[in-house]
């Protein structure tokens, strides 16, 4: 088997092999994740079998920059860890795994991080820990009494709107160890997109009136 990156012209079929796997995820899922956050070269590792260009397994390494103790770290996120039923049981995954610390180590990311809940005896013996991890939903039922101020819906073409709410996440999301660090590019893109899905939106508390320099 042969442990390569992924080459250029293998978009489509690195897709396929997701979507093969993934079942019960959407192939516009990994569609719309590529577009929005395109891999850097040799980020995407693959298992081909020896001679062969189809993908046997793969993994993808993500560049974030985290918080951590008021300080900014980058990071190499681990996602697309897959291997097509056939070709289970080799230790593909692990030998991918294995690449992707290699190529960690090389871009200087020292922290790896991942989501997973059946494969996490795996992680570990590569060395990654159980961390917890904790989701707040807040339903807005009624608006509230907001003593002059108004809520808005975000609006992804207002630079200086995008840049306040850019302004207000950094200072907040830098008191804790672990949210990403999100530029300007992330709100006028990845959210833009997202907020155009079914069930998503986005809006925005203003502390002052319409055009009375809120934020």
């Amino acid at each position: 088997m042969e442990l390569r990156s992924l080459l250029p012209d293998e978009t489509d079929a690195w897709l396929d092999h997701l979507d093969s796997v993934f079942v019960s995820t959407p192939r516009s899922y990994f569609e719309r994740h590529t577009s929005l956050d395109p891999p850097l070269p040799g980020s995407i590792k693959v298992a081909c079998p020896a001679g062969s260009n189809d993908i046997a397994s793969t993994l993808r390494i993500y560049h974030r920059k985290i918080y951590i103790n008021g300080g900014v770290v980058n990071i190499g996120g681990l996602g697309e860890v897959s291997t097509k039923e056939a070709s289970r049981g080799q230790g593909l995954a692990a030998s991918l795994i294995k690449l992707a610390l290699t190529y960690m180590m090389e871009h200087d990311l020292s922290v790896s991080l991942l989501s997973t809940s059946k494969a996490a005896p795996l992680y570990a013996r590569h060395g990654w820990r159980n961390v917890t991890r904790y989701i707040f939903k807040q339903e807005i039922c009624a608006v509230p009494d907001l003593a002059g101020g108004y809520i808005s819906a975000l609006d992804f073409n207002d630079q200086p709107m995008l840049q306040q709410v850019a302004d207000i996440h950094h200072p907040y999301c830098r008191r804790f160890s672990g949210p990403i660090v999100r530029d300007i590019h992330y709100w006028s893109s990845w959210v833009a997109a997202e907020a155009t899905l079914p069930g998503h939106s986005n809006l925005v508390l203003y502390g002052g009136g319409p055009g009375g320099g809120g934020g």
